[in-house]
């Protein structure tokens, strides 16, 4: 199994899913949504997110975020140039940490989606695939779609909502046979 020494030492938390046996992309795990993070304190998190999103302009998503919430609401998530909730440009042109900490934790949480998908058919055929040997890492539900459930939080949905992903977490069953 591929590993991210970072993660361990970090203690990057993660949720995930990916569709299976989907003939659109070749019956190959496709990621509906992988979000990493560490909760730096009681109302801040920072990580990495990817998935695929619907709209205007579909494709996949894959970026670093820093998140500021009080009593579990997102007031304000920096992902590229902008605050998704409150609208604000940040002034960069992409992704700018608040500080060099945050910025670590954002690349570690990365380098850690990274690991999770097969470059090939990212850079061959623009997919977000997962790995053929993540597979054991993960669980199968009734709609046979692989599940990566090792740690959860309730904004994981507003932050992939914001971020443009469709796919969110929500409560599974596991496939019995």
């Amino acid at each position: 199994m591929t590993d991210n020494d970072l993660t361990n030492k970090l203690n990057l938390k993660m949720t995930g899913m990916w569709e299976g046996e989907n003939p659109l992309y070749n019956n190959l795990p496709h990621c509906g949504y992988l979000i990493v993070w560490i909760e730096l304190n009681s109302n801040e998190m920072a990580g990495a997110l990817c998935g695929y999103a619907d709209g205007i302009f579909p494709g996949f998503v894959w970026e670093k975020f820093y998140a500021q919430h009080s009593d579990k609401e997102l007031t304000s998530l920096l992902i590229d140039y902008w605050d998704k909730v409150t609208g604000e440009e940040t002034g960069g042109s992409d992704f700018e940490a608040p500080s060099d900490e945050i910025h670590k934790i954002c690349s570690a949480a990365a380098e850690e989606l990274r690991l999770w998908h097969d470059e090939n058919a990212w850079l061959d055929e623009d997919q977000l695939v997962l790995r053929p040997e993540r597979i054991q890492d993960l669980w199968v539900d009734a709609d046979n779609d692989l599940i990566l459930s090792r740690d959860s939080h309730p904004l994981v949905n507003s932050i992939l909502s914001h971020a443009g992903i469709t796919a969110t977490e929500r409560p599974r069953t596991k496939k019995t046979c």
